[in-house]
């Protein structure tokens, strides 16, 4: 029978989890707006609590641009880039200059419920084979109940041959403990806080009104029902189907 594969390319499962009390609206407010580097912006939130500075986004290239007269159905692309201490490892420099390209979008599943997705591929520009391959992340967030059910899910693609492959797959699946910590830490803060920061983010080109008059966001804590550790971790034998890249 042989060990377990997986397709090439293929995504990993990493988290899935329903975060009370969170509004995915704001979410989606603070997503596609033009200025990403303000505090109650996903994005920028999280990239800030890894330390990064020089943070810059690209402007946005839309495929179906934000209209808050028609169906809130959005699609765009935009690339950021920044520069990002390095754990201290063999070979490589204390930080490295890194470039995400996002692809951000809106639609409903088949219940009309809202989903967004952000899709992102980053690469690190100075480590060692840092061109060899990309971190391939996507999450999505779904209204669910009385708050949004965040999925993640990640994959290490290559664009060349390196005998290390092996050790950069483990090193990026290892690091996604750290990187699943840091979304939820920022999620749980917009739905704990009294006042979140996504609570006076203006500037939106789908925001309903300048500011809603809402109940403050009740505490909560999320509810995980899948972590990347424990005996059925979702990163058992993910090498074992991956090819070499042509």
């Amino acid at each position: 029978f042989g060990p377990k594969s997986r397709p090439v390319g293929s995504m990993i499962p990493v988290l899935c989890t329903h975060v009370k009390a969170l509004s995915l609206p704001r979410l989606e407010d603070a997503l596609l707006a033009d200025d990403w580097a303000l505090p109650g912006c996903l994005v920028w939130d999280y990239w800030r609590s890894h330390k990064v500075r020089d943070f810059t986004a690209e402007p946005w290239h839309w495929a179906t641009p934000p209209d808050p007269s028609k169906s809130r159905t959005v699609s765009g692309t935009r690339k950021v880039s920044m520069v990002m201490p390095v754990p201290p490892q063999p070979m490589c420099p204390p930080e490295t200059r890194v470039t995400v390209s996002y692809d951000v979008g809106l639609a409903h599943d088949e219940h009309g419920k809202d989903i967004l997705h952000v899709k992102s591929s980053a690469v690190s520009h100075d480590v060692p084979y840092g061109d060899h391959f990309s971190v391939e992340e996507k999450i999505e967030m779904l209204r669910e109940g009385d708050g949004v059910l965040v999925t993640k899910s990640w994959s290490a693609d290559f664009v060349k041959r390196t005998f290390l492959r092996s050790m950069i797959v483990s090193s990026v699946k290892n690091s996604q403990k750290d990187t699943c910590d840091k979304l939820m830490d920022v999620l749980q803060s917009y739905a704990d806080e009294d006042g979140s920061p996504l609570d006076s983010y203006f500037g939106s080109p789908l925001s309903r009104s300048p500011k809603d008059s809402e109940a403050a966001l009740l505490d909560s804590d999320g509810e995980e029902f899948m972590s990347v550790e424990g005996d059925d971790s979702p990163f058992e034998d993910i090498d074992d189907g991956m090819e070499a890249a042509p």
